[in-house]
Formats: structure tokens, C-alpha cells, sequence
């Protein structure tokens, strides 16, 4: 069964659950990314401690982080930009920590570089645009 990190009160890491949930599946115009590797800014931990979760649309429950890494395992119907097997990097905020991600196909998602590993890629969304 696929994983998933909520929680559903807000605090300290002691607060992040993990559960199993039914693979998702992708709907028209989406795509669905097989994580590889997931990062952790500053900023997500802010989100789950409370401060920053209104700034960042997160209601309760909630998942965490935003960046990751993954190949697209599923094409949602319309889809023409990707495919499955893509290599991708991208950002879904309260999302990221996850076995699977749901995405629209034009969401912040771009073509992992092939010289480029999963871990590093996964640290790049939030740091590249901030760069």
C-alpha cells in the first residue's frame, strides 16, 4: 500500500503520522508521479509547526513538503507533455512526503536532468526559485 505523512493538529515532528492509502489514479489533464525522493525546507517545517500553515493553504489534516522527484507512472486523459516514464522534478505543497503524487500535468513540473540524481533533484523547487 502507498505512503502518506499528515497530521492532524499542529506541533512538533511528534505530530506526523504515517498512513497507507489506496493508490491514486490520474484524472483528466493530470499525472501521476511515483516519488523517488522528497526534500524538507525550513519553510515546510513552519507550515506543520502552525505559523505559516494559513500563508500556505494548510488546513487540517494536512500532508508535508513540497519538493520531490520522481517517474511519472500514470497519464491522465488529455495529457500530451508527458509521458510515462518520464523522469520529473516538481513542487506540490503539503504533499510531497508521499509513494505516489497526483498532479495537474502543467503544475510545477519540469524534466529531471539524466546526470542529475533523484536525491539532488528533490532539493531543487524551492531553492531554484528562490535563486
Amino acid at each position: 500500500m502507498p505512503r502518506f505523512i499528515q497530521y492532524t493538529e499542529f506541533g512538533g515532528p511528534d505530530v506526523l503520522q504515517l498512513l497507507t492509502v489506496d493508490k491514486p489514479q490520474a484524472g483528466p489533464g493530470e499525472v501521476v508521479i511515483r516519488v523517488k525522493a522528497a526534500g524538507l525546507n525550513p519553510v515546510d517545517f513552519k507550515i506543520f509547526r502552525g505559523p505559516a500553515a494559513e500563508i500556505y493553504g494548510a488546513t487540517l489534516p494536512s500532508g508535508v513538503g513540497n519538493d520531490f522527484s520522481g517517474i511519472i507512472e500514470q497519464v491522465g486523459e488529455g495529457v500530451t507533455t508527458w509521458a510515462v516514464g518520464d523522469e520529473v522534478l516538481g513542487g506540490a505543497r503539503n504533499h510531497a512526503l508521499t509513494d505516489f503524487i497526483v498532479m495537474p500535468a502543467d503544475g510545477i513540473l519540469v524534466r529531471k536532468p539524466a546526470g542529475l540524481s533523484f536525491e539532488v533533484a528533490a532539493a531543487l523547487t524551492v531553492v531554484g526559485r528562490t535563486a
